[in-house]
């Protein structure tokens, strides 16, 4: 089956969360999910806890894992020594160019108090972490993507002149023009985590009578022959404001689209994408395919955010928008027109 053409080890992102000592990593996932946990709220003893949310554990793990990369060349080695050196693990965040530094220092805060190390260093961290937050929401508040994101920024004309003219040459790499279509042809930008949750479903079946878990492609045809229709949304961020929600898929990314449905045979009930082990993406291996494509075929490495930034921002420059404009183009990415204005970046390339 055409699913199997991603490959660990060639692309990355074979539906392995991490590639270095996952022994270790293991062990700090662990760690997070029994033995750090946050009080519940209202609880009337201090007693009263939860374990954190299983995204919140994945996620600190991989910001520890990446931070000791960052500081010292190498993955999560279960040795937490290195977060002592405040100065070092400072300056490699910032150097880094990270979008959001800020996010990497809960994590360490917590494995320092794990382990009861030296409550100074942790009131460094506290202070760190509320800088950071500073000069996130000064961004915001100015209008300006980080300097990694002003770094890899670039007309949205130019982008779609690059993925226009980009040919595939095997299976990899329509996968990865259709996905860059998707993302940048298309009116409705999905968030990372969306598109994992995306199954095929036939355009006759009623929308309330689709499992609300899940996201759907609908598509005409037969089995092995499907054509694709809309994009039906019902599980994502902000679903309680917005509820199910139908895009059109356009008809040149439709186009690319059915020619991946007959390329990997796709069925009606099967998940949109799979990795290579013919399972559902995580979130961080599909943000790792995302990554691949754009670099292949735009040539730059792109998160959902930058691209989200990157249109917006295309939006904005295109002249001075009416309120109904604004709600209008807002709606395709599922929230409002306040949030809209935050993702206009006016450091990027023009």
């Amino acid at each position: 089956m055409a699913n199997h053409i991603f490959k660990a080890r060639k692309f990355g992102h074979g539906g392995k969360i991490f590639d270095k000592d996952e022994t270790q990593l293991e062990l700090l996932k662990q760690l997070f999910s029994t033995q750090i946990s946050s009080r519940i709220r209202g609880g009337g003893s201090s007693e009263e806890f939860k374990p954190l949310a299983k995204t919140s554990v994945d996620n600190y793990v991989r910001k520890l894992n990446r931070l000791s990369t960052l500081c010292q060349n190498k993955g999560w080695d279960g040795n937490p020594n290195f977060l002592m050196d405040y100065e070092n693990v400072k300056k490699s965040l910032i150097d880094s160019g990270l979008e959001s530094p800020k996010d990497y220092i809960s994590p360490i805060i917590k494995i320092l108090k794990h382990y009861n190390l030296d409550n100074s260093i942790i009131e460094k961290y506290q202070h760190l972490l509320s800088d950071f937050k500073g000069e996130e929401t000064k961004k915001r508040g100015d209008n300006l993507g980080s300097k990694k994101q002003e770094e890899l920024s670039m007309p949205v004309g130019d982008i779609n002149k690059r993925i226009t003219e980009y040919t595939p040459q095997d299976d990899t790499q329509l996968v990865f023009k259709m996905l860059c279509m998707l993302y940048f042809q298309n009116d409705f930008t999905p968030r990372l985590e969306d598109i994992p949750l995306m199954r095929l479903v036939n355009y006759k079946k009623k929308p309330n009578a689709m499992n609300k878990d899940f996201n759907y492609i609908t598509t005409s045809g037969e089995n092995g022959t499907l054509k694709s229709k809309d994009i039906i949304m019902n599980n994502y961020k902000t679903k309680e404001t917005y509820g199910q929600v139908r895009f059109v898929i356009k008809d040149d990314v439709a186009t690319v689209i059915n020619k991946y449905f007959s390329e990997f045979k796709k069925q009606n009930g099967d998940y949109f994408i799979l990795n290579s082990k013919t399972e559902p993406y995580l979130i961080q291996t599909f943000s790792a395919l995302l990554s691949d494509a754009t670099k292949t075929v735009i040539g730059k490495p792109l998160n959902v955010n930058t691209i989200r930034r990157l249109k917006i921002t295309d939006f904005y420059r295109s002249g001075v928008p009416t309120i109904n404009q604004e709600d209008e183009n807002a709606k395709l990415y599922l929230h409002n027109s306040a949030t809209h204005k935050q993702y206009l970046s006016v450091n990027f390339k023009e």
